[in-house]
């Protein structure tokens, strides 16, 4: 309606047109403030969303840099230790290489010492060994002068029985003067080497009784021992006179002789074995009693050596000695 013709309506009518008019626009002003309202409420919600997001981003970010802050924390505590343990691993590592020099010139100065020690011990060694040997030497020079003299005094004694004795004298110094030869002429000062002594107490028995092969052949059975001093003179003097009375007594009816000689180590015991195809023993004599000095230093030496000594005739003389108490060298 436009304003003429509004104009030409009363008074009444233009009044209650205008209030009409007046009433619409307050209702269009109302909906635009409600739809004003309604898009500051929807500002205000999202503006509240914002702050809401904003929030929980700085809280997640707060977090996170208090779990970086805790990570850094683990992780100088976890240096802190590794800068300990390497401190202390130097320190221990320090501590072990001065020990072990310590330890070191300990030892090297020990060893000198004892490298010192040695070299005395191994002087007065050699020096005693010298010692000792120039002392079976001279032993052995007086032992074979008195073999000397004993022999010379039987060629000078008329009496049959008397010379013989003096001779069995002679060869039982001379059994002895050829231990201390060995023990002179070898390395080792406290051992007869068995082969090469009985070798040498037979060559010269035989020397003695002026005894040839031809006449007595010997044969030998000795295993390669070496036997100390104290067992070597009581077995050599038995065996000397064992052989002695083999060579002056078994063979008179002018045979062929032969003397067999064993000497062996067994397992429980040292077996010495004399044995010819003499004569043998007179039936009426008994070896064990005996009282012919000859029996009684074998039965003596047996007993010394703790020997089982059997004394018997099989086609010949023989005489077994199982030797318990020995010693090798």
């Amino acid at each position: 309606m436009s304003k003429k013709s509004i104009a030409l309506l009363t008074s009444d009518k233009q009044l209650s047109i205008l209030q009409l008019l007046s009433r619409e626009n307050e209702k269009k002003a109302l909906i635009v403030e409600n739809q004003l309202m309604d898009s500051i409420v929807k500002s205000a919600h999202a503006y509240n969303d914002l702050l809401q997001r904003e929030n929980v981003f700085k809280t997640e970010k707060l977090n996170k840099e208090q779990d970086l802050m805790e990570a850094l924390t683990r992780e100088n505590i976890l240096k802190d230790k590794q800068v300990k343990k390497e401190q202390e691993t130097k320190w221990l590592i320090a501590t072990g290489a001065g020990v072990v020099l310590v330890l070191g010139l300990s030892i090297f100065t020990l060893y000198g010492k004892q490298k010192q020690k040695n070299k005395i011990i191994q002087q007065q060694s050699y020096d005693l060994e010298v010692l000792v040997k120039e002392i079976h030497h001279r032993v052995k020079n007086n032992l074979q002068v008195i073999s000397s003299l004993l022999d010379l005094q039987s060629l000078a004694i008329a009496d049959t029985q008397a010379s013989e004795a003096v001779k069995e004298g002679k060869n039982r110094v001379q059994s002895m003067a050829l231990i201390h030869q060995n023990l002179y002429s070898e390395g080792n000062i406290k051992g007869i080497r068995t082969k090469e002594y009985i070798s040498n107490l037979l060559q010269s028995l035989c020397d003695s009784y002026n005894i040839t092969n031809d006449e007595v052949k010997v044969k030998t059975e000795i295993d390669d021992l070496s036997l100390d001093v104290d067992t070597m003179i009581p077995l050599g003097l038995v065996l000397n006179e064992l052989v002695s009375n083999s060579l002056k007594y078994a063979f008179k009816n002018e045979q062929h002789g032969e003397l067999n000689i064993i000497l062996k180590e067994e397992p429980s015991y040292l077996l010495l074995k004399v044995s010819d195809n003499g004569i043998g023993y007179p039936k009426e004599m008994n070896a064990k009693d005996s009282k012919s000095f000859g029996m009684k230093m074998i039965r003596g030496f047996a007993q010394k050596l703790k020997a089982k000594l059997e004394i018997y005739n099989d086609n010949g003389a023989v005489v077994e000695m199982q030797i318990t108490k020995y010693n090798l060298a």
